[in-house]
């Protein structure tokens, strides 16, 4: 009784040890300035996603559509994609790539907006060494969401925040960029936002 007891046991946690060496892990983390961030008013205008070549243009459309819903959800009216308003005031073509204290006060003059929000993403391979953030050793790829907020009025930089995933199995990081964890990570990201706000 006891013998078969013992052998159903081993069975369950090799099945247990083996499922989670199979199951790819996924690892995040997070840092910010630190800076309470105030959504509670103002009008709010989402900046294009800027990513690097190594994202996809399939990535980079759902993460603009999970933006902004996310955004749309919190803000209410007091918020609009760049993309959504262009036509209605004016606005560069492309988005707002060089956000420097300049264009800020323009963009502020003349479309009557508060606040930006720039959300960018990108992959980062790791091809020497060891990487001081997370002490990995190299060819490995993670995957960093930025999130920026500027005061439009005084043309400056008040929250900034990046949320950093990759996945492992079997100790072994994967090197793709990743859909799925790309999703999980912005929304994550998104989620530490209105954390450190007053919405």
């Amino acid at each position: 009784m006891l013998n078969n007891i013992f052998k159903a046991t081993l069975a369950i946690l090799l099945l247990l040890l083996c499922h989670s060496c199979a199951t790819p892990q996924m690892h995040t983390s997070y840092a910010n300035d630190k800076k309470y961030i105030a959504m509670a008013s103002g009008k709010w205008l989402l900046n294009n996603i800027n990513t690097n070549p190594a994202v996809s243009g399939k990535i980079k459309s759902k993460m603009e559509s999970v933006s902004k819903n996310t955004l749309q959800k919190n803000l209410g009216d007091r918020f609009t994609f760049i993309d959504d308003a262009r036509g209605k005031i004016l606005l560069p073509d492309t988005g707002i790539m060089e956000l420097d204290a300049k264009d800020l006060k323009i963009l502020n003059a003349t479309t009557g907006f508060n606040y930006l929000i720039d959300i960018s993403a990108e992959t980062v391979t790791m091809n020497q060494g060891i990487d001081k953030l997370t002490g990995y050793p190299p060819n490995n790829t993670e995957m960093r969401i930025f999130i920026r907020i500027y005061d439009l009025q005084n043309q400056t930089m008040v929250h900034s925040q990046l949320t950093r995933a990759y996945t492992d199995q079997m100790g072994q990081r994967l090197y793709e960029p990743n859909e799925k964890l790309f999703m999980i990570t912005l929304k994550k990201a998104l989620k530490n936002l209105r954390k450190n706000s007053d919405l």
